[in-house]
């Protein structure tokens, strides 16, 4: 039988039982109303209506007294509010319709007789009476009190007997109901609890018996048969239980030989990366968070010249010098352990006392959670490479020194140079003053050749310091200034050869420069002059690039071919002289100034014949 079935009858069963014990209070429930029936039928509200009577005349009478007493105004007050009552409680009384009419005509009467005998006994003493008329009037008074009072308690005494009375029946009767329903509701328990248990153990039994199976089961043990047979859903769940198991035998059986060859192939990889640190060209080693050492690879024995075994398992400290302060040590640590990567050049201590410069980079190293759990440095001696650097400083120190003898000795030959060729060009013109024809031309010729050699000894004097120069010293300038000043440098040479110069300055040009800067200008302008027809037009430009400034000299002559456009900014370096007037080191001079200010320099064709140098200059150098 399926589990819901035998569900479904239990709860019918009880049902059953459930609906006898309904009806069982429901009969109850009828001798209860019936009792209360009874129980309505006397009327409380009239019963406390008859003490109030009774309290109310009371308290007339001992009011009245009193004043006669003592005269005090707040006993006359106590009698008319107990008065107010006493008319209230026996209207309340009639109205309820419970007392015989005898009754009522006696009551009012006797009440009556108090009221009018307190009132005779309070006007008696404000009318100043004799104590003895005052004594005769609450005699009377007292008499006719005990009179309502004996009429009262009788009356009440009835009542209070007839609810009583109901009250009796009443617990009778909830008495026999709850009887009842205890006795029902025994009697289901006792039902229900017999079917839970007959429930329980025909579903309990094959769960028990299955969570055994499940318990070997998860104990490794895959050889287990499940036992319950019912067909029931138990018997599905242990059904499909059984094929659980049968699916996990062969799942073990196929891990077993995943678990084999993935073990191999770790071993595999393990016994490489070992190789591979043994044979690292770096020092490597691994310490716990408190700076004991952990592992020691290959190379770290050969740099440091210790066993791995005679160092796993000591402070880190025995590799350091022992003059490096402590708190250096203590720095390294707390940046590694912060999370970052401290690397730098350290020094080191082999096993011989030798203390050796080496680069290390170190890290923390974390567990699976991402917790610290220690350290790892990569360490290289570097030994031979601060030889090596050593080296190149005093090889720097040397040339250093070539470049200031090199400018010592260019000083030198410029003005031996210089002096003989000054000699030759002033013979040469007084020469050719004093000669006439073919001789007063050669003696020019003579002339001009050596203000050629004159000015190429200047060129070379300038390119040699200025490229011997590493870096230059930059101030605030106005690139307007250093345009102007090579401009009017130049104004003769524009007026002997008849020719106009455009620049239109807008203004300062702000930028950090070099005061040898205007000898880029000098250049570029002094070639336009040099290789332009007379009569031509030069125009000098500066555009705004935001960062830069580009600067433009435009001329009007024979321009540059194509293929010296790059060439003619290298000294010397000429395909072909027809092509291209002059030596070349004026431009060399342009470009390795403006390379010192980290600028750009070139040359285009300028569409209405020429060429254009442009030169880009940034204005935070």
């Amino acid at each position: 039988m399926k589990i819901r079935t035998r569900l479904i009858s239990g709860f019918l069963a009880v049902a059953l039982l459930a609906g006898l014990l309904g009806f069982n209070a429901l009969s109850a429930t009828k001798d209860i109303g019936e009792a209360l029936e009874k129980l309505n039928e006397v009327d409380i509200p009239a019963i406390n209506s008859l003490h109030i009577i009774h309290d109310s005349i009371h308290h007339t009478t001992l009011a009245a007294m009193e004043y006669a007493s003592t005269g005090d105004e707040k006993f006359m007050e106590d009698y008319r509010r107990s008065k107010i009552e006493y008319e209230a409680a026996l209207s309340r009384y009639i109205e309820a319709e419970v007392g015989e009419e005898e009754f009522i005509e006696e009551l009012s009467r006797s009440a009556g007789e108090i009221m009018a005998l307190s009132l005779e006994l309070m006007e008696l003493k404000d009318s100043g009476s004799s104590e003895d008329v005052l004594l005769e009037k609450i005699t009377a008074m007292n008499k006719a009190h005990d009179g309502a009072k004996s009429l009262l308690y009788k009356e009440i005494a009835h009542d209070n007997a007839e609810l009583a009375q109901s009250q009796l029946i009443i617990q009778e009767k909830i008495t026999n109901a709850l009887y009842g329903i205890i006795l029902a509701s025994i009697l289901v328990i006792l039902f229900a609890l017999a079917l839970g248990y007959y429930f329980s153990r025909s579903i309990s039994k094959p769960i028990l018996e299955l969570r055994e199976t499940a318990e070997e089961v998860s104990k490794g043990d895959l050889s287990v048969e499940i036992r319950g047979g019912s067909q029931d859903e138990i018997g599905e769940l242990a059904t499909s239980f059984q094929y659980m198991v049968e699916e996990l035998r062969k799942l073990r059986d196929g891990l077993k030989g995943d678990v084999r060859k993935q073990t191999r192939e770790l071993m595999t990889t393990l016994d490489y990366l070992n190789r591979l640190i043994d044979t690292s060209p770096i020092a490597i080693i691994t310490t716990d968070l408190g700076g004991r050492i952990m592992s020691f690879s290959k190379h770290a024995e050969e740099v440091y010249g210790y066993k791995a075994g005679e160092v796993i398992g000591k402070h880190a400290k025995i590799l350091q010098p022992p003059d490096i302060p402590e708190e250096t040590g203590e720095k390294v640590v707390d940046v590694i352990l912060k999370g970052r990567v401290w690397e730098g050049d350290i020094l080191q201590r082999r096993k011989n006392g030798e203390v050796f410069p080496a680069y290390l980079r170190a890290r923390r190293l974390l567990d699976e959670k991402g917790e610290p759990i220690g350290m790892m440095g990569l360490a290289l001696d570097i030994t031979d490479r601060k030889k090596a650097q050593e080296q190149l400083e005093a090889y720097a120190r040397q040339l250093e020194e070539s470049n200031r003898l090199k400018d010592l000795f260019t000083d030198i030959m410029r003005h031996d140079l210089l002096n003989p060729v000054s000699v030759i060009k002033g013979v040469s013109r007084l020469s050719a003053e004093d000669a006439k024809g073919k001789t007063e031309k050669d003696f020019n010729i003579i002339a001009r050749n050596a203000e050629k050699l004159e000015d190429l000894i200047e060129t070379a004097a300038k390119l040699s310091k200025i490229e011997s120069r590493k870096k230059i010293f930059f101030v605030n300038a106005d690139l307007n200034e250093f345009i102007q000043s090579a401009i009017n440098g130049l104004k003769p040479a524009l007026e002997e050869k008849k020719m106009k110069l455009e620049y239109g300055a807008k203004g300062e040009y702000p930028l950090r420069a070099s005061p040898v800067l205007e000898e880029v200008f000098y250049n570029l302008i002094s070639n336009a002059i040099k290789y332009s027809p007379p009569g031509t037009k030069i125009t000098v430009d500066v555009e705004d690039e935001g960062g830069h400034w580009l600067v433009s000299v435009k001329d009007e002559g024979e321009g540059v071919p194509e293929e010296y456009k790059k060439a003619i900014f290298e000294r010397f370096e000429r395909g072909d002289k027809r092509g291209v007037k002059g030596s070349g080191l004026g431009l060399a001079i342009v470009k390795r100034i403006v390379d010192l200010h980290l600028g750009k320099v070139w040359v285009e064709d300028n569409p209405g014949g020429g060429s254009i140098f442009r030169l880009r200059l940034p204005k935070q150098s």
